[in-house]
């Protein structure tokens, strides 16, 4: 029998395997005690089958034709409502009911013109739980299938679309972080040629190295204003010029300067360079 599943079906979980299997045994037993669904929707030549898939691929399993019997719907929407009415008598979980309603409405109301539509009153589950469902499909179709098929309870979807959510926000603030300080790692994180980690472990390196050049230039500056400062002392003044009285002397300063000569035309501009970088940092 080539049959055509009307999407608001869709709504309804499949039983599993071993499920199945049992009812196949039963309908094959003691035979099919309910009608399948099929619906044709006024103006339509296409038939649908609304409520009965399970007992279908159960009669196919075994062999046997499936019974069914023919509704006139006015719209597809009276489908869903068809469908809607039928949830509130399976044997399933109130979060199995509640999602399976949000999968036939989506929206908590629609409708124009000032008209709205209201989905048809539910029981065995209140409108919070409605709306929690709705809060799960809007996330995730996956995780909201899971919830239908009862794989997953209700409650556990909304905490793992939680922590989803943080972790999304989460993501998003470290790569707004990541951008401020760091754009081009921030690129490569947009592009996928890095992950958050690897750009994070890069930013980190790099703060160490920034970190070091920092402190070697602390030291080469702290060095330079102490031998700056030497030069004021009277006592240092003439051993200095006592070390540098012969061509002993000179020739070791040399060999500390790599044996460079000395331009002392040169070494007055840096002289002056250093002053005026000393007196900008920290004016008198």
């Amino acid at each position: 029998m080539k049959i055509k599943i009307h999407p608001a079906a869709e709504c309804v979980r499949m039983m599993d395997p071993d499920e199945l299997s049992s009812l196949a045994v039963s309908i094959e037993t003691l035979g099919q005690k309910e009608p399948a669904t099929i619906g044709r929707v006024n103006g339509e030549e296409t038939e649908y089958l609304v409520d009965g898939r399970n007992r279908w691929k159960a009669c196919e399993m075994v062999g046997v034709d499936l019974i069914t019997e023919v509704r006139i719907f006015e719209s597809h929407d009276a489908v869903k409502d068809f469908i809607a009415t039928k949830n509130d008598r399976r044997n399933i979980t109130k979060g199995q009911k509640a999602m399976a309603i949000a999968l036939l409405y989506p929206e908590p109301e629609k409708g124009g013109r000032g008209h709205k539509k209201k989905v048809p009153e539910t029981g065995g589950f209140s409108r919070q739980r409605l709306g929690d469902a709705r809060r799960v499909l809007t996330f995730s179709l996956d995780i909201a299938h899971a919830v239908r098929d009862g794989t997953k309870t209700l409650d556990d979807a909304l905490k793992e679309i939680e922590e989803s959510r943080k972790a999304m926000l989460s993501a998003e603030a470290q790569l707004a972080s990541l951008r401020a300080e760091a754009p081009d790692l921030a690129d490569l994180v947009t592009d996928e040629k890095l992950s958050m980690a690897e750009a994070s472990a890069a930013l980190a390196k790099r703060r160490a190295q920034q970190r070091e050049q920092r402190l070697t230039i602390i030291r080469v500056i702290s060095q330079a204003i102490g031998a700056v400062n030497a030069f004021d002392n009277a006592d240092f003044c003439k051993a200095a010029f006592e070390a540098l009285d012969d061509d002993e002397g000179r020739a070791e300063l040399a060999r500390h300067l790599g044996n460079e000569p000395i331009d002392l035309k040169k070494l007055d501009t840096a002289c002056d360079s250093f002053l005026n970088f000393m007196l900008a940092r920290f004016k008198p």
